[in-house]
Order: C-alpha cells, then structure tokens, then sequence
C-alpha cells in the first residue's frame, strides 16, 4: 500500500513539473512570435504563462508590452499595456499549434491596463 502510494506521489510529481516546463516554454514561444511583430518598431511583450486549451485555443496571462528603453530591444521601458488574461479562441489542435498555425475566431481580454 505504502509503496503505491509513493509511486503515484512520485508519478503525479514528475507530470506536474512536466506540465509547468511545457507551459513556461509555450510562454516563451509566444512572447517570441509576438516579438517578431513588436521589435521593429521598438516595443516588446513578456508573457508570464500561456496555457493550450485543446480545441479552445491558447490563454495568455499577465501579458505586458513594453517600450524599449535600448535598441537592443533587452531593457524594458515601463510598460504601455498589460492585459490580466488573453484567450486567443480557435479549434486548433495541438499538433498545429506546434506547426505555428493559430487560425483565431475571437480575442477575449480580462483585465487591461493602458500606460499613458
């Protein structure tokens, strides 16, 4: 009994920790793709978690955006915009989001904050 009960903690462990490293790396990934738009006109975004909803979409929270202070795109200014949480609604599945493909039926955003 004692031994069943360790090998579930152990397991439930190890998938915890698996499901927080996909989800810091699906944080990263994103705050990556939205870089790509933002850089070139001196802005960046930081994301502190995104988390795949299959056949939801993706839910970004604690989204800000940033003016840089550098051009190196590395110091952040104070931030222009945060947003509490972002769904991006779509039917994607998994093995499409890994692909890049994110076709959105809807953006619905909690908690937005506007720097002026």
């Amino acid at each position: 009994m004692k031994v069943g009960l360790f090998v579930a903690a152990v397991v439930f462990a190890g998938w915890a920790l698996f499901q927080q490293t996909v989800q810091n790396r699906l944080a990263g990934e994103v705050a990556t793709k939205i870089n790509q738009v933002l850089v070139p006109v001196g802005a960046t975004a930081t994301v502190a978690d995104a988390e795949f909803l299959e056949g939801r979409g993706l839910l970004l929270r604690d989204l800000a955006i940033h003016q840089t202070a550098t051009s190196d795109a590395k110091t952040l200014g104070q931030p222009l915009l945060k947003v509490d949480e972002l769904l991006a609604e779509s039917h994607v599945t998994l093995p499409e989001l890994v692909a890049g493909d994110l076709p959105l039926r809807a953006v619905r955003v909690d908690g937005v904050q506007l720097q002026v």
